[in-house]
């Protein structure tokens, strides 16, 4: 790096006699006073002494200096231009070394950065080097709010050129910070500004620049792709999906096939984020397909993670166990043990699924490892958490309670209040399953306020949806009532249809315990279409016992029947002994009034066994009076 610097300074006519060859008795005589010292965790770095630098800017502000002193400015802030796109690389790199290697050079450069950025600015010239690799390096550490800071800052100064200098591609630096900070925004859940701020890029795109180039028409659909994804987390998936389908025409027209697959692997997430799992992996095999064809190995590493992701909700559990074996295949191939970390993450989560506790923790302790390894300090909160939900689904309330604290306390050394918020949600459920009610609301009402203070309203309705489940475990009827009614307005404004009829079924649930029949049936049956339009087969089968009892308590034996076998069927299917007991109880408690032998059939032929063999079980049933 010395070598490039001294170039630099080589080129300036007003440094050109200096001595440079002597540079290495002037760094050796430094060290020796003591003004230079080897950096203790970096071999070839020098730290400088406080006082050296000091000494140096006075020399140069003496007024015989100030051609010298243009001179060094010059070459000074042209070697970080030249170098900050380096950096930039490196924190870039899909390659997790030199991603970490960017990191630890960005954090020793940062502030002959941010004064070659300033330098820049003030001789009002190109600052794109430096600014990115600072934008970059205060990205990967998660500090949006320096990086709002600096991007500001440069605004301010970039506004300041004279019409002269506002070149296209002074157009694009502007637009370039603009955009970052739009993305800050949206990483600190100011979904408004960030809106606001990529519209004002757009403008920029589509009213200053030639928008007819392919180069602008780029950023462009870049734009809209933003803009879509605000959208998405906001839950506006019909404004959402417009944006990215802008973005896919652009992307199109402009021939540019890897970022039309970039544009189908985001609709993918909107589809799957909608519980859209055949909509999704569609996009998905989209994505893939063109990823494949276009050679690029990784990113199709990432697209199988994510069809790993889709085949877990549908519980197809080979599915999950081949994509992730080939998107780990192809991470090793790239030599990106960072990236596995997230696949044994998913692995993890299978596992638990499955009840195969021992295995979901082993993955999640591989996962743990690499983040320790790769000093991400940052996502290993979220695998302590899986830790977590694992040791308090074996009944291991202590070693839970340490993992979700473990959590809790990275998400508050980073201010990630939205994962405080959701860790605070589990130790709630820990807590709940200990009988500490009055804890659990605490921890729920923390999150509560969270959510109030990012004005995340739907995360507020998933909390009331939790304190209604917690308050109706209490048997505190009218509170869960008022919780589960707050929660429903917020999701039918969201349109989340999933959420709105779980609420309706955790009403209905509540009005069936305090036998208000009628109620709890209309409730139900808004809940049942709902279920049924996203192919949730198991809440059909929940609701659908529920409605039998119901029916039976009405003395309408037929409608109980037929909502009994239908449960049966289902819970059959997903080998749910457990959840069908209850409406297998409610038809034997039939079969016993009234002795229907196409009753006797029917579950027979669910159970696959003789009529007997059925007769047997059902007296049994009746008898020890185990089901419900």
């Amino acid at each position: 790096m010395l070598d490039n610097y001294t170039e630099q300074l080589r080129q300036q006519p007003a440094l050109a006699a200096l001595p440079f060859e002597r540079w290495p008795e002037v760094l050796r005589e430094a060290q020796h006073w003591g003004l230079l010292s080897p950096d203790p965790a970096i071999p070839g770095f020098l730290r400088l002494q406080p006082i050296f630098p000091y000494f140096l800017r006075s020399r140069l502000q003496e007024p015989a200096q100030a051609e010298v002193k243009q001179a060094v400015e010059r070459a000074f802030r042209e070697h970080y231009s030249e170098f900050g796109g380096i950096l930039h690389d490196l924190l870039q790199s899909k390659d997790p070394q030199k991603r970490h290697k960017g990191q630890v050079l960005t954090q020793l450069e940062y502030e002959n950065l941010l004064t070659a950025l300033k330098l820049a600015l003030s001789a009002q010239t190109w600052i794109i080097g430096p600014y990115i690799a600072l934008e970059g390096y205060l990205d990967a550490i998660y500090d949006s709010q320096r990086g709002l800071e600096l991007g500001q800052m440069v605004l301010n100064h970039l506004q300041d050129y004279p019409a002269e200098q506002r070149t296209d591609f002074w157009k694009f630096e502007v637009s370039i910070v603009i955009d970052n900070m739009a993305r800050h925004k949206l990483q600190l859940k100011d979904y408004e500004t960030a809106e606001a701020l990529y519209h004002r890029a757009h403008s920029i795109y589509v009213e200053e620049m030639n928008a007819d180039t392919d180069e602008v028409r780029k950023m462009i659909a870049d734009n809209y792709h933003q803009l879509g994804i605000v959208a998405e987390l906001q839950r506006l998936w019909t404004q959402a999906e417009e944006y990215f389908r802008k973005s896919l025409q652009i992307r199109i027209e402009c021939n540019d096939p890897h970022a039309q697959a970039d544009s189908y692997y985001q609709l993918g997430i909107l589809a799957q984020r909608q519980h859209q799992w055949t909509q999704a992996k569609e996009y998905y095999q989209q994505a893939l397909q063109i990823y494949s064809e276009s050679g690029d190995r990784y990113a199709e590493a990432d697209t199988h993670y994510q069809l790993s992701t889709i085949a877990d909700k549908r519980r197809q559990w080979d599915q999950v166990e081949e994509h992730c074996k080939q998107s780990l295949q192809i991470y090793r191939e790239f030599n990106d043990s960072y990236a596995q970390a997230k696949v044994f993450n998913q692995l993890g989560d299978t596992a638990r699924e499955q009840h195969h506790w021992a295995q979901a923790g082993e993955y999640y302790q591989q996962a743990l490892q690499i983040k320790i390894n790769f000093h991400d300090r940052y996502s290993q909160a979220t695998t302590y958490y899986q830790l977590g939900i694992v040791a308090q689904q074996q009944g291991e309330w202590l070693q839970a309670e340490q993992y979700y604290q473990q959590a809790l306390q990275i998400e508050i050394e980073f201010n990630d209040l939205d994962a405080q918020a959701d860790t605070y949600h589990q130790l709630t459920r820990l807590a709940q399953e200990q009988g500490h009610w009055n804890q659990s609301e605490q921890h729920y009402l923390q999150a509560l306020h969270i959510y109030v203070d990012l004005k995340d309203r739907y995360k507020q309705a998933m909390t009331y949806l939790n304190l209604g489940s917690l308050a109706q475990k209490q048997r505190q009827w009218n509170h869960a009532e008022g919780y589960y009614l707050q929660a429903l307005p917020i999701f039918t404004d969201f349109n989340d249809r999933y959420s709105e009829s779980a609420s309706y079924s955790n009403l209905g649930a509540v009005a069936q315990e305090q036998q208000q029949w009628n109620l709890a049936k209309q409730y139900y049956q808004q809940a049942l279409p709902i279920f049924t339009d996203f192919n949730d087969r198991y809440r059909q089968a929940d609701i659908f016992s529920n409605l039998g009892w119901i029916a039976q308590e009405q003395q309408q034996w037929d409608q109980a029947r037929d909502y009994f076998l239908q449960a049966l069927e289902i819970f059959t299917a997903y080998e749910d002994a457990e959840a069908a007991r209850s409406a297998l109880f409610g038809l034997a408690l039939l079969w016993q009034r009234n002795d229907d032998p196409d009753l006797l059939s029917g579950i027979a032929s669910i159970f696959e066994m003789s009529l007997e063999e059925m007769k047997g079980l059902l007296n049994f049933i009746v008898k020890n009076k185990s089901g419900k």
